[in-house]
């Protein structure tokens, strides 16, 4: 049953950073786009978190880490 959970969320996570792409397409304002890039990140990581949770292998939580820390914080803010 979690299985069937988690894969679906792997796939809303995926259809979301779609949805974020085309819209930073359209996006004409440079903070506008800093924080849609803050926000891919964000979903980006929690997909990856998804995925490390079905996986159970440590290089994605290490992943995770880094991509919150860089593409959600780090990045934007500089």
């Amino acid at each position: 049953m979690m299985d069937g959970v988690i894969q679906q969320l792997i796939h809303f996570f995926s259809a979301l950073m779609l949805l974020l792409n085309f819209s930073m397409l359209a996006q004409r304002r440079v903070l506008a786009l800093i924080r849609l890039l803050a926000l891919q990140g964000l979903v980006l990581s929690m997909n990856i978190a998804c995925i490390a949770y079905a996986s159970s292998l440590p290089e994605f939580y290490i992943s995770l880490m880094l991509t919150l820390i860089l593409k959600v914080w780090l990045i934007p803010f500089i």
